[in-house]
């Protein structure tokens, strides 16, 4: 049977926005991608980002499978500019640029009778309404618009700035100012420390400790990405968190005091149930003095001075609030009519069992530990397919039983962030959407590709490992991708393997793989 084609709405052009416009033409669907900004890009050209800003995934990780990053490359983390060009060659590899218009800001999408939808928009102050036959709602959970604010009584005394990271371009306006930063995620670790190179002083209140792991954990050469596998993701949540305490249990006695400050946070924040924050740049003024941690929250403010929760104070000019941005819900003028406050009581974080397979919202998975690209591209992958009904979303009974099932998930994983919604396991949310695909890697098709099927087991979970089959499948440019990123040494406990394959595979290949991949292991030249 012909696949349908059909008019589709792309709302968004940032990272999200752009992978869903290119599976959607490749589909063979006619889109338009509405972006309310100047440019595309997102976050990273018209939005929050600052200079400089280094992303804390490296760029196999960043980039989307279907154009991989340049493979004479080390794994490493590209700065802002670095990934907005990459941008620009993914829009002009596949021709998306005459299909986004910019300075289009939607207002509402509705449905009509006949299941289509009708969207409306502004563009140079003229209200605009267009009819498409599926939409995609790519404009992301976190806005620069709703910044997340702490409760600080007293506020309205303080005589000094109140001021959030959404406003922060640089540090040069805290030069010689008393400055309190409050709270401490990815974007306050590199916030605080710009600050604290001009700041006199710069303290850090921290009312609870941040799940830390540096850059290039252990000591290592290989980024903090370099452990997703699918050894670590495929096994049991008890074996993982064994694997993981050992090697911070060791730190805790190294020589390098930035290792042991890291440890001993990561130990203090629970080791588990909270999102990872990936960058510890900041360390190094903490412990040289620059940064003056309080490890204590913020209790009000009175004048020019600062009450902390032990009783201690200190005078400052600029509080900073780096305390990230509020979720919200999804309003019923954006979802066809129908309201969700929370996303993890939608399918996979994108469709919602009342309106269908031809609405999706692509942007609101976002993976504790790894990278926000690869869980839309997914989505988009199977939100085309769905566009172009050669897949169907589950029966409605079986689809709201996989919702419960992962809401029950990822509310016991996450358990410490819960405000966090859009939170998913990468490798858990990124193979269970692939089995929807039937793209996801089958371990036995490369019994007789042992350095594959290594790199499949012990090498990083990149996207390109579901290009290997299926639709969309590309599997030479895949595999020489994934044979190109050396195996991370300290993500491989052999004994773990035989637990992660266990209702993988089936039980009767785990020996043999369990042989080729200690085979391989020990034959690696590469290891790093």
């Amino acid at each position: 049977m012909e696949a349908r084609k059909l008019r589709v709405c792309v709302v968004g052009a940032g990272v999200s926005g752009l992978t869903a416009l290119k599976e959607i033409l490749e589909e063979g669907h006619s889109a338009v991608c509405l972006e309310r900004e100047n440019a595309p890009g997102g976050v990273f050209t018209t939005g929050v980002a600052y200079d400089p800003l280094q992303l804390t995934v490296s760029q196999y990780f960043m980039a989307y499978s279907s154009l991989p990053p340049p493979l004479e490359e080390e794994r490493r983390h590209w700065f802002r500019q670095e990934y907005v060009a990459y941008l620009e060659r993914f829009r002009q590899r596949f021709g998306l640029d005459p299909h986004i218009r910019l300075n289009c800001a939607v207002e509402t999408v509705s449905r009509e009778a006949d299941g289509s939808f009708v969207v409306e928009f502004t563009q140079a102050g003229k209200t605009l309404r267009e009819r498409f036959d599926a939409v995609a709602i790519c404009r992301g959970a976190f806005r620069a618009e709703a910044p997340r604010m702490p409760d600080l009584p007293g506020a309205e005394t303080f005589q000094g700035e109140i001021t959030h990271t959404a406003r922060y371009k640089g540090a040069e306006p805290f030069r010689g100012k008393r400055v309190v930063c409050v709270g401490m995620g990815e974007t306050s670790a590199d916030v605080t420390n710009q600050i604290s190179e001009v700041a006199s002083p710069c303290y850090l209140a921290l009312r609870s400790y941040p799940l830390l792991v540096a850059r290039y954990p252990y000591g290592g050469r290989a980024t903090s990405d370099g452990y997703t596998n699918r050894l670590l993701g495929w096994v049991p949540r008890p074996y993982m968190q064994k694997h993981y305490a050992a090697r911070v249990m060791a730190d805790l006695e190294s020589d390098d005091a930035h290792r042991r400050l890291i440890s001993d946070w990561f130990i203090k924040a629970g080791f588990t149930g909270k999102f990872l924050q990936k960058n510890d740049d900041f360390i190094a003024n903490l412990l040289n003095g620059k940064i003056h941690h309080i490890p204590h929250g913020v209790a009000r403010l009175a004048g020019n001075t600062v009450h902390f929760t032990n009783g201690e104070h200190v005078e400052a000019d600029v509080v900073m609030c780096c305390t990230g941005y509020e979720e919200g819900s999804i309003p019923a003028q954006w979802l066809g009519g129908v309201e969700i406050k929370d996303v993890r009581r939608l399918f996979k974080h994108a469709f919602h069992p009342d309106v269908g397979p031809r609405l999706a919202l692509i942007g609101w998975a976002r993976p504790f530990n790894g990278g926000v690209p690869a869980c839309s591209e997914m989505i988009s992958r199977y939100f085309a397919l769905l566009c172009s009904g050669k897949r169907e979303l589950p029966a409605r009974a079986d689809m709201e039983q996989r919702i419960a099932e992962d809401l029950a998930h990822e509310e016991a994983a996450f358990a410490k962030t819960d405000y966090i919604r859009t939170l998913v396991d990468y490798t858990t949310f990124l193979d269970n959407v692939a089995e929807l695909i039937d793209c996801a890697p089958e371990l036995t098709d490369y019994l007789d590709d042992p350095p594959l099927l290594y790199k499949l087991v012990c090498g990083s979970c990149i996207g390109a490992t579901y290009r290997l089959r299926g639709p969309g499948a590309d599997p030479e440019m895949a595999r020489e991708v994934i044979l190109r990123l050396p195996v991370v040494r300290d993500a491989v406990d052999l004994a773990l393997v035989p637990h992660a394959l266990a209702g993988h595979v089936e039980d009767s290949a785990i020996p043999q793989i369990h042989e080729i991949v200690e085979r391989q292991y020990t034959a690696d030249t590469q290891l790093i």
